[in-house]
């Protein structure tokens, strides 16, 4: 099994985020990885002043066997 790090910072603290940095955008980092088959094996947030960074652990996707 293949495990892979991703994050994501969003700026939920921040009167105007940046573009592509809104809480409502972390769903769609979310979406690619369950798309490409990967499980969510860990999740943490981590606060900053600005915001939010959202930590995953994936696992998978299965690769097939080799002959």
């Amino acid at each position: 099994m293949q495990m892979v790090h991703s994050y994501y910072s969003t700026y939920d603290r921040a009167a105007i985020p940046p573009p592509g940095k809104a809480p409502s955008d972390l769903d769609k980092h979310i979406a690619t990885y369950l798309e490409a088959g990967w499980t969510m094996a860990f999740y943490s947030t981590v606060g900053t002043q600005a915001g939010t960074v959202h930590h995953f652990i994936w696992a998978g996707p299965e690769q097939p066997a080799s002959p």
